[in-house]
């Protein structure tokens, strides 16, 4: 027997158990493992996001959207400066944020590709 034979409800119990790091390790392995357990991996990961004004952080955060499941599990958006939430989960870079004018529309293209977004608070 291997991994690939075990069924899926054991699969979701062991992973359960795995801190995000080794979960993200191990989704990125293969396809199957990506399958098995990417839902669980965006749903303990990226239910509440807290997202950096700056360039770079949004497009680092465009790329993570383009996996639909990750995309659906955000539930909460938190923008602000780096200083206010500290280290982002997905953000890069601690320079200061440019003018938030000029990143109105790429913003309002990003909520876009979250069709589960409930909340965006500003910080």
């Amino acid at each position: 027997m291997t991994v690939y034979d075990l069924l899926t409800e054991t699969v979701a119990i062991i992973t359960g158990m795995l801190p995000m790091r080794d979960l993200r390790n191990l989704r990125l392995t293969c396809r199957w493992a990506e399958n098995e357990v990417c839902i669980d991996f965006a749903r303990r990961g990226y239910k509440s996001v807290h997202l950096p004004l700056h360039t770079k952080n949004l497009r680092h955060f465009s790329h993570v959207l383009k996996s639909p499941k990750i995309a659906a599990a955000i539930q909460t958006l938190r923008l602000g400066n780096h200083d206010k939430i500290g280290k982002a989960k997905i953000g890069i870079t601690s320079t200061p944020a440019p003018d938030p004018a000029e990143e109105k529309i790429k913003l309002l293209d990003l909520f876009a590709m979250v069709p589960n977004l409930a909340t965006v608070k500003l910080h």
